[in-house]
């Protein structure tokens, strides 16, 4: 029975300082991330010294699966479009029309070729990711301060910021509204070092 109850004094116990330690990672996230915000925007204000903070709200999040999932979507569009130009300049070939372009048939050749290779190779890329896919790519803030604007107002301004998902979370995009928020922030693991090569190799 003591072995029993020490067992739940240990795990109470362990529970507490785990609790404890996610918390202080989490107000240390937010204690950096506001740290980076103000440094960025502060100088830029009309008066500086009129800046009031009034909130910054975690309200989003980029997974690394959505940046993957853009990029096959990008590349499997061009790629229809490069094979549906094929077929044109095929039918203007075939039928010896003028409009026929041997330089833009093989343009396009080119491109169908470039869009599956880095389509494949992608797919290899989601492959060796599994369960990291799910992984976070980049947060998304709603930041709200006041200060004074030209005319001397104080006035309320709301900015939408993306940062790193890792410490020490630097700042990637302010933007005024959603309009300016990157789709992908972040590039996944792989993806530069695939499409480079493959690019210069079909110039």
């Amino acid at each position: 029975m003591k072995v029993y109850s020490l067992s739940i004094v240990l795990f109470s116990t362990l529970l507490f300082y785990s609790c404890g330690e996610s918390k202080e990672k989490e107000v240390s996230q937010y204690d950096q991330v506001l740290q980076l915000v103000e440094n960025a925007v502060t100088p830029k204000l009309n008066d500086p010294k009129s800046y009031e903070f009034v909130e910054l709200v975690l309200v989003d999040s980029v997974l690394i699966k959505d940046n993957v999932e853009y990029r096959l979507n990008y590349f499997s569009h061009n790629l229809e479009f490069a094979e549906s130009r094929v077929e044109v300049y095929k039918g203007y070939k075939s039928s010896e029309s003028f409009l026929f372009d041997s330089l833009s048939l093989k343009s396009q050749e080119n491109n169908v070729l470039e869009y599956k290779e880095i389509l494949k190779g992608i797919d290899s890329i989601k492959v060796s990711l599994n369960d990291r896919l799910n992984d976070v790519a980049s947060y998304t803030y709603s930041y709200t301060f006041r200060g004074n604007n030209k005319m001397g107002a104080l006035v309320l301004n709301t900015y939408l910021i993306q940062t790193d998902p890792l410490a020490p979370f630097e700042v990637i995009n302010i933007a005024e509204n959603e309009d300016e928020l990157f789709l992908i922030p972040n590039q996944f693991e792989g993806y530069l070092e695939l499409v480079k090569p493959i690019i210069e190799k079909y110039k």
